[in-house]
């Protein structure tokens, strides 16, 4: 069984992945005026406090992680390509092994 990989394909991913979680680089849900007066329930104010810490956290770990996830995919692109390249180059030389002599 055989399978062909389409490095623009692995390419076509990373930069889609990029696109999708590029905005959301810098993103920050502002919490610092989250106070018990402008929510009027001090409760409310620190639940919503919360939340935001945790939609930050949560922000930085799926960017972080497409990152990763592009760069892997970028990396395997190029060694896709390269192997190719190598093997592409053996078959078009098959006759000038060192083990014929030069000959063909």
């Amino acid at each position: 069984m055989s399978y062909d990989v389409l490095v623009e394909e692995l390419r076509a991913a990373a930069r889609t992945l990029r696109s999708v979680t590029g905005p959301l680089v810098g993103y920050d849900l502002e919490t610092s005026n989250v106070t018990a007066e402008s929510f009027g329930h001090v409760e409310l104010a620190e639940w919503f406090r919360a939340v935001g810490e945790q939609c930050d956290r949560a922000g930085t770990a799926l960017r972080s992680g497409a990152e990763v996830l592009s760069d892997s995919l970028e990396y395997t692109a190029t060694q896709y390509e390269s192997t190719d390249q190598g093997v592409g180059l053996l078959f078009r030389r098959p006759l000038q092994s060192p083990f014929l002599d030069g000959t063909p």
